[in-house]
């Protein structure tokens, strides 16, 4: 089942003022203005590639809004905001306003600041802040949906009351509504790829192929091929026991590169030889991380991840 963390990053990367939106919504005060946004690989050793790092106004005063999404609580998560905003700071001379946003209720929150100190001489603070989704509203978000925050659509399976088919379908109808019509497939194939982990991956896509009412808009679409390749991947167990059974690893790994070569043809184009080779000699651990990766990572951070 694809990860909605890295899923979340490209909507993020897509609809970036939506979620500036939700978070100045919940931290109750101040203005944080869209500006612009910068890349998110932060080439220093060793490599640090954010969700989605955008420049924005907070108050009036320029600052970059750094965003992570987890789907389980993670204690590492203040260094980790430390390192990137002493990157930032370096590369692109922004503060940086980092923000998290924890997808489902699975173990400790961390809470703000991560503090680093050397015996009793304190170091640094990093402060952070937490947006725990499984606390919102599935109808909040819905209703900022209409009001033209579409790209937070896909987070209401895990809201409360959001962890449904009517829930979902809800989501998918106002994503088909959005004025912005290059963003309406990849909004509602969005939102189908994060509720199949509530209400399975049958249903979500019955959900996405209902909602979008032409298959040539559906099938041209690179997110919903990406999903449906890696969904066949994952079956792929269940229709050819027999088959792996008798050994058939090696057909797993050759389906594996077609299906990372087709996903980046979709977005990039034909691969330079380079690439295609990492591709043809790369083992099956990378070529997973890269198909998860590759309906959200740009082209260089394609290339980061197979060492190019």
């Amino acid at each position: 089942m694809p990860d909605p963390d890295q899923s979340l990053k490209r909507l993020m990367q897509m609809r970036p003022a939506d979620w500036l939106a939700l978070i100045m919504r919940l931290l109750g005060g101040g203005r944080l203005e869209f500006v612009g946004v910068r890349p998110t690989d932060l080439a220093m050793e060793p490599p640090r590639v954010t969700d989605a790092l955008i420049v924005a106004r907070y108050n009036g005063v320029e600052c970059a809004v750094n965003m992570e999404a987890q789907t389980i609580a993670d204690a590492t998560i203040g260094q980790r905001f430390y390192e990137y905003a002493a990157r930032i700071r370096t590369l692109h001379r922004l503060r940086t306003l980092s923000i998290v946003f924890w997808l489902e209720r699975k173990g400790r929150v961390p809470t703000s600041p991560h503090s680093e100190r050397l015996g009793d001489l304190p170091l640094y603070d990093q402060h952070f802040v937490s947006i725990e989704v499984y606390n919102l509203q599935a109808a909040d978000l819905l209703r900022m949906g209409e009001q033209g925050a579409p790209g937070l659509l896909p987070l209401v399976p895990f809201t409360k009351g959001g962890a449904t088919l009517e829930a979902a379908e809800a989501a998918g109808r106002i994503a088909m509504a959005t004025p912005n019509e290059e963003e309406r497939v990849p909004i509602t194939t969005m939102v189908g790829i994060l509720a199949a982990r509530k209400i399975g991956q049958v249903a979500a896509n019955a959900l996405v192929r209902r909602l979008v009412v032409s298959y040539d808009l559906l099938e041209s679409s690179p997110l919903y091929q990406q999903w449906k390749e890696e969904w066949i991947e994952k079956n792929r167990g269940q229709w050819e026991q027999k088959a792996y059974v008798e050994g058939e690893a090696r057909g797993e790994a050759r389906g594996l590169r077609r299906a990372v070569t087709l996903a980046l043809r979709g977005r990039f184009g034909e691969p330079d030889a380079d690439l295609a080779q990492a591709i043809a000699t790369a083992d099956e651990a990378m070529l997973d991380d890269v198909i998860l990766h590759s309906g959200s990572d740009s082209l260089e951070e394609i290339r980061v991840r197979f060492g190019l």
